[in-house]
């Protein structure tokens, strides 16, 4: 919430919130990206040392914070809050959101992005157990899969002027019940080709969804919305 407020807020001080969703779905695409490189080097580095991808954690987080302390918040709102009103702005939040934004347009895309969370924690990891991988395929699937998200954010401004929220939404929907409700009935090269084109989707809700809310919501409420 904060990182996509601060994101918002920057381009709309600029002028450009307009491109909210492509600079959103460009970040993505790089943590993805950093993602599948990080899978596939922490499990070299295990190999050596189990304590190795721990040490690298730390670094990397070291090393963010220190970036972060360089961060310049937007000035468009000075607003601030402490502890004690933490859950008054939220209450205020959800109070904005209902009445900004319709919550027939953006709860099914919320319920999607809870069902992505089930889908990449334990669905998809179960069912490419029971089509037959090991761990070093897994291994490799989960170097692979960040990837193939990743190529989907970097096209989704063009996927999603394509379909437009709603039927896009919509698509995606269909998309990951019909491919779950046949996964029993193929075969494994088929079954995990299937898990593959859903990831291509898999942040795609979310980036929906955020839009939806940014743009209307105001900026002192706009990180705990």
């Amino acid at each position: 919430g904060t990182f996509e407020a601060l994101l918002f807020d920057s381009l709309k001080e600029d002028g450009g919130e307009k491109d909210y969703g492509k600079y959103l779905s460009t970040s993505q695409k790089y943590a993805l990206i950093t993602m599948s490189c990080a899978s596939f080097l922490g499990g070299m580095m295990y190999k050596v040392n189990p304590v190795f991808p721990l040490i690298a954690v730390g670094i990397s987080v070291t090393i963010a914070g220190v970036i972060a302390l360089f961060l310049l918040e937007p000035h468009l709102d000075t607003y601030k809050f402490d502890l004690k009103e933490y859950l008054q702005q939220n209450l205020n939040g959800f109070r904005e959101l209902s009445i900004n934004v319709s919550w027939k347009k953006i709860l099914p895309i919320l319920l999607i992005c809870s069902f992505t969370i089930v889908l990449t924690e334990s669905i998809d990891l179960n069912l490419a157990l029971s089509f037959g991988l090991n761990e070093t395929q897994l291994g490799w699937f989960y170097t692979i899969a960040p990837i193939v998200t990743a190529i989907g954010a970097h096209y989704y401004t063009r996927i999603q002027k394509l379909f437009g929220e709603n039927k896009l939404a919509l698509f995606i929907w269909l998309l990951f019940v019909v491919s779950i409700a046949i996964s029993p009935k193929i075969g494994s090269l088929l079954g995990v080709t299937f898990i593959l084109v859903r990831n291509i989707f898999y942040d795609m809700p979310g980036t929906i969804s955020s839009e939806i809310i940014n743009h209307n919501i105001s900026s002192k409420n706009r990180a705990t919305t």
